[in-house]
């Protein structure tokens, strides 16, 4: 497939952002955290690869040379559910999609939504999300990437995932 097949597509694609996860290496040990200083104050990431995503296919794309990097047809693309854990002054579980291209690294995308739609505390000290996987999921490393709410919902509707998301009210 090339860059410029438009025929796997019908109408424009969505493009979807994706910011890099400034503090996916950061620790959550009692003494590691310490190392954690260098991101006081960091500026917030500025996305660096888009997701192009058409009927049919999708294209990565690398936003300063607006090159693409990738692209296939939606069948030769994979996109599995998993999830983060943080056990750190209490229990952080965050929902990861893993995106298979072919010719590339695994994906690791999760929903950057913050801010008081994105979740609360549950009377057990653990963190509840305002999305989770239904049933057991693998276990992934922080994710590489974050994207907007709308463009994680089109992600998971595109990949066909969306029934095993389970998705909180605002209220909790």
């Amino acid at each position: 497939m090339t860059d410029n097949d438009e025929s796997a597509a019908s109408g424009p694609p969505t493009r979807c952002l994706l910011v890099p996860n400034p503090v996916k290496d950061a620790s959550y040990s009692l003494f590691g955290s310490f190392a954690n200083w260098r991101f006081v104050g960091m500026q917030p990431p500025q996305p660096s690869l888009a997701i192009d995503v058409g009927a049919d296919a999708i294209w990565l794309i690398e936003l300063k040379t607006n090159k693409v990097i990738a692209s296939a047809r939606l069948a030769e693309v994979s996109a599995t559910p998993a999830q983060n854990i943080i056990h750190f002054r209490g229990t952080f579980r965050t929902p990861v999609l893993v995106v298979r291209v072919p010719g590339l690294q695994p994906l690791t995308i999760a929903c950057g939504a913050y801010g008081p739609d994105a979740g609360r505390w549950t009377w057990t000290g653990t963190w509840k999300g305002r999305f989770s996987w239904r049933g057991d999921v693998p276990k992934e490393k922080p994710p590489a990437y974050y994207v907007s709410l709308a463009e994680w919902l089109t992600l998971i509707e595109k990949f066909g995932l969306a029934p095993y998301l389970d998705v909180q009210d605002k209220k909790g």
